[in-house]
């Protein structure tokens, strides 16, 4: 019960920071003239949201997102289903 109870917690929390990278990626893919800061800042204070939250949870395990994590997420190809989405064909 316990056990099941802390998967879905971070089952949970690891959807969230997928879907934070790939927004992440979606606006990197972008070109630089078509990258809207205040996009980027949205992202940013989202990001902020979710590390404020994984931090009152306490270390359960949920890796919070740092500078390092985002770097990984952007060098990291992304799906080509994703990179269309974008409308990026690489």
């Amino acid at each position: 019960e316990r056990l099941w109870s802390d998967r879905k917690i971070e089952m949970k929390y690891s959807d969230m920071r997928y879907d934070i990278y790939a927004k992440l990626r979606r606006y990197f893919l972008k070109p630089a003239h078509k990258r809207d800061k205040s996009e980027y800042a949205e992202i940013m204070a989202e990001i902020e949201k979710y590390n404020d939250r994984v931090k009152e949870k306490g270390d359960a395990g949920i890796p919070q997102i740092t500078k390092n994590s985002i770097k990984r997420a952007i060098r990291f190809k992304p799906p080509k289903r994703e990179r269309e989405r974008a409308g990026i064909t690489r």
